[in-house]
């Protein structure tokens, strides 16, 4: 295989199937003639029955079996066979009872939590976990099959009573599925120009699928009347440092309409739409930021069934969550190892787009940082939700994201019955707060009968179940979740695990001299800073104060997008300075870009305002891409005094452009960037150390 070849990817592909142990395991006799094949396990166990002993010592004598079940990561199997020699046995008819008994006890043993192949059957069986095709299954679904298996093995039902902890039903497509759709349709021609997203979209809805995949797709949909959630699962996503939090979409159908046809037509398109995501702009801007090609880039897709329950015209959990087992914001007396966790009322796009949600630490639930004045519980409380729209189930020519989703207020869930547990009161008479909803007065959704009554111990699951999956991946995990409550009274409860993956963290403080820093000599500094290390870089670009408007954060967010496009081009990383949270789906709360729109920066600075003063949002996607890419986030604020920024000195810069709300300026010295990842303290210096001892 030569490494310029245009065939690089296809030759590879084929020296592995061949060579590997990739492909199906062909049977031959020392001559070369093929007496069989086996395709998996089950065939293997079949095919040894009638084998010919020539063709049984062949293989064996060469460690075929063991090489083959080491591809299909049968490890434990493969290790006991490899050491195994023909001449242990006294005959070649032991050997064939020894390989058929092997394969049947791991076959046994592995039927606790696997993938099932999909069949009719299995489904009708109350399989938890399935697939359709072959191929990858992608990284959000095997963090999915992980802790699905982890569960099984070490959590016993008795650990909380009253509280069911899983995963949702879920059935996957493989990457070959995908495969099979790009080249049937003849599509990565036309994706891989420079083409709008919407053209994208429409190209795929025009693509057929393989007929057996669409067979199985409407079966499904004849055994199931609940809503679904179609996610992306990519190869590439959930890795440790390119983890592709958000850049994919995921799309919830109500799967609701009494016309079979109608809910067939809406899954289709919405794995589809999922497919389309793959070569989306956002999506190939982070592809180039992570050095990976887009050929390489395979989507397998979660059909998955949605947590919650059916309220009048909408369906949602009473509560989505992310918890993360490391804080890179610790408060109070919480440490980072502590970890932190937000909760929302309803879907969990409130928490992965940056909305208003609540941030606790586990290990302190009773103590919440955003609520610290009585203004506090009004202005950081969450006031609105996201569901699903029954009634939104109708044929569309062609999709979006969120058309089946509505927002509404929470005092829409109130009278669906769904705050009973998640509210508490607020009584103008005395200045505090009330457990429930059973007075009068406004409500602010801190959900203080779970964390601080501990109706069902949530904080102690969530401690529990981190410190699990931080053992089993030994790493730092993030894990999204979904809660339903009993009907009629708080148990049974269902806890859904919706995600796991790994997280960043960075132990290693950086040896600074910090008594040695002049003051005229810092840009910005602040004792909130997230990363760290010491970096040199020469570009600025910063939001105008002067031109700063709440109403138009997205315009800036467009105008930024440009720019970064630019830097990001030509190779030149930058600092970004800006106010309020970023990233935020809120516009009131910060700037909403998406992580492509900053993709280039090497350090980000959030700035507050008196009316635009937002918690770092660390259970978004947006921040999971910070932390993974190792960029830099100071967050000042305003009324601190050990938080300062210099903008007379911006001011003076060589300017490159200036538009509208932005301006990049270089500095040709040099400006250096140090943070000190175990204090949280960071600068900004004017000119490097270095120049200015020279």
């Amino acid at each position: 295989v030569h490494k310029q070849s245009r065939m690089l990817f296809q030759e590879v592909s084929d020296f592995i199937k061949n060579y590997f142990g990739f492909g199906d395991f062909t049977f031959r006799m020392p001559d070369g003639e093929e007496v069989g094949r086996a395709r998996n396990l089950n065939d293997m166990r079949n095919k040894l029955l009638g084998i010919p002993e020539e063709s049984l010592q062949f293989h064996a004598k060469r460690n075929h079996f063991s090489n083959w079940l080491m591809a299909r990561t049968h490890f434990a199997l493969a290790t006991k066979m490899k050491p195994v020699k023909v001449s242990h046995f006294e005959s070649m008819e032991d050997l064939r009872q020894y390989l058929i008994r092997s394969i049947g006890e791991t076959m046994a043993r592995e039927k606790h939590g696997i993938i099932a192949d999909y069949s009719r059957e299995a489904y009708e069986s109350e399989v938890g976990f399935m697939r359709i095709g072959k191929g990858s299954i992608g990284g959000k679904a095997r963090g999915l099959a992980f802790v699905d298996n982890l569960l099984k093995k070490y959590l016993r039902p008795d650990f909380f009573p009253g509280v069911r902890i899983s995963i949702p039903r879920t059935i996957v497509l493989g990457t070959d599925v995908f495969t099979q759709f790009m080249e049937m349709n003849d599509l990565l021609p036309y994706v891989m120009q420079n083409v709008p997203d919407e053209s994208v979209v429409r190209a795929f809805m025009h693509g057929d699928f393989p007929v057996t995949v669409l067979g199985d797709l409407r079966e499904i949909l004849e055994k199931v009347h609940f809503p679904l959630a179609v996610r992306s699962s990519s190869l590439l996503e959930d890795a440790l440092y390119q983890p592709f939090a958000g850049v994919y979409s995921t799309m919830m159908i109500p799967n609701s309409s009494v016309d079979l046809d109608v809910r067939f037509r809406n899954l289709i398109q919405a794995i589809k739409y999922v497919y389309a995501s793959t070569y989306f702009r956002g999506a190939k801007n982070y592809l180039e930021a992570t050095n990976h090609r887009i050929e390489e880039e395979k989507m397998a897709v979660i059909i998955q069934e949605m947590v919650g329950s059916k309220h009048n015209k909408c369906f949602y959990p009473h509560m989505s969550g992310v918890v993360r087992s490391y804080n890179y914001y610790p408060f109070g007396k919480a440490t980072p190892r502590d970890g932190v966790a937000n909760l929302a009322l309803g879907l969990g796009k409130t928490i992965v787009d940056g909305g208003t949600n609540l941030q606790f630490s586990p290990a302190y639930p009773k103590v919440y940082p955003q609520f610290g004045t009585t203004k506090d519980y009004f202005k950081n409380s969450q006031l609105d939700f996201y569901a699903v729209d029954l009634e939104s189930d109708i044929a569309r020519k062609y999709p979006n994201e969120d058309q089946h989703l509505i927002q509404s207020g929470i005092g829409t869930a109130e009278e669906h019955g769904t705050l009973d547990y998640l509210a508490s009161t607020f009584s103008h008479e005395n200045d505090r707060l009330y457990e429930g909803i059973h007075r009068e007065g406004p409500r602010v959704l801190d959900f203080g009968p779970i964390l601080r009554s501990e109706v069902f111990p949530l904080a102690k699951m969530l401690r529990l179940l981190t410190s699990m999956c931080e053992t089993a991946m030994n790493c730092p995990v993030e894990i999204e979740f979904g809660i339903k409550l009993g009907e009629k009274k708080i148990t049974p409860v269902e806890f859904s695990f919706l995600q796991v993956r790994p997280m960043v963290k960075q132990d290693l403080a950086q040896d600074v001299e910090w008594d040695h820093i002049l003051d005229d000599d810092i840009l910005l500094q602040t004792d909130m800073a997230l990363g760290n290390g010491v970096s040199v870089i020469h570009d600025i670009v910063f939001v105008k104060p002067e031109e700063f408007d709440a109403m138009r954060t997205r315009n800036i967010a467009e105008e930024l997008s440009v720019v970064n496009g630019e830097l990001l081009k030509a190779r030149k990383p930058y600092l970004l300075i800006g106010p309020g949270r970023w990233g935020s789906s809120d516009p009131s709360l910060g700037i909403p870009v998406q992580f492509p729109y900053i993709s280039g920066a090497s350090a980000i600075v959030e700035t507050s305002l008196e009316n635009m003063l937002a918690d770092p949002s660390q259970g978004s996607h947006f921040f999971q891409n910070l932390t993974s890419f190792m960029i830099s986030y100071f967050t000042l604020r305003h009324y601190n005094k050990n938080h300062q920024i210099d903008w007379d000195w911006l001011g003076y810069q060589q300017t490159v452009k200036d538009t509208k709300y932005l301006v990049h300026v270089n500095v040709p010295i040099g400006i250096e960037l140090i943070v000190d990842g175990q204090t949280g303290k960071g600068v900004v210096l004017k000119r490097p150390r270095h120049v200015r001892d020279e």
